[in-house]
């Protein structure tokens, strides 16, 4: 057996039993002494036989880190376009995917958690903290507005 055909059935092995993009595949795969057309064959064969499918990718990553991460759409955008998934890709699929209504619940939850335990002087001290702890989860600031407004108003 050649070392691509080793490689070839390596990550037939691995992206069978969790979803991998191309990037993460071509990073496996630069631990390698193949060349670099060998590469890109091995990626080709693996999309032609839906071992690697950046759709379903996507969908499983924004579902895995909405859920059970509790992170938000600009985290996980920018956690995506580091794997050089294209911006368009997530905004279609985000849109197609997630729903805005319990979206913002699950953060409107969240936050409401935060702030029983925010100590602070006023309630702009309090909403820069629960800002701060929201835009580190990637919250756009215009949920955290809507989040705040519902919460306080």
């Amino acid at each position: 057996m050649t070392e691509k055909e080793n490689w070839l059935n390596k990550l037939r092995m691995l992206c069978s039993k969790k979803e991998m993009c191309k990037s993460e595949v071509m990073d496996k795969l630069n631990k390698s002494h193949l060349s670099q057309s060998e590469k890109n064959s091995i990626i080709e064969t693996l999309i032609n036989e839906k071992f690697i499918d950046e759709v379903r990718y996507v969908q499983a990553f924004i579902n895995d880190r909405l859920k059970l991460n509790g992170w938000g759409k600009q985290k996980i955008k920018y956690a995506l376009l580091q794997k050089e998934i294209s911006e368009s890709l997530f905004e279609k699929i985000w849109e197609s995917n997630v729903n805005d209504e319990e979206y913002l619940e699950k953060f409107i939850k969240l936050a409401s958690s935060k702030l029983k335990t925010i100590k602070a002087i006023d309630d702009l001290e309090k909403k820069r903290k629960l800002m701060n702890f929201l835009l580190q989860r990637g919250v756009e600031y215009e949920t955290i507005e809507t989040i705040w407004s519902k919460l306080f108003y």
